[in-house]
């Protein structure tokens, strides 16, 4: 058995797989900024690659998907916080919650 397999079976034994989920953000973030270098390095190095422009609906299917991408990030963003602040405000009130 390969240690993933025993690490999930450990985890999913113990009913305490909310951890896997708490470290891969920090794993998206780091997928988020790869993306974001090779977009730049396509950008610096792709100039007169392309030389016809992109249609429309392209550009606008793309601005879109970018403009929802971005909103969604800030808003789970945003939730982590306000969760983040309400259990330091009333740490008996995020006691109840957990229970």
């Amino acid at each position: 058995m390969g240690d993933s397999t025993r690490l999930l079976t450990r985890m999913t034994a113990q009913g305490d797989s909310r951890d896997v989920f708490r470290k891969l953000g920090s794993f998206t973030w780091l997928a988020i900024a790869t993306l974001m270098m090779e977009v730049l390095n396509i950008i610096k190095l792709g100039h007169g690659e392309f030389t016809a422009p992109f249609p429309r609906r392209i550009v606008i299917a793309w601005s879109v998907a970018g403009a929802l991408f971005v909103t969604v990030l800030a808003a789970w963003q945003v939730a982590i916080w306000v969760r983040a602040y309400r259990a330091k405000a009333s740490p008996t009130i995020a006691a109840k919650k957990a229970t």
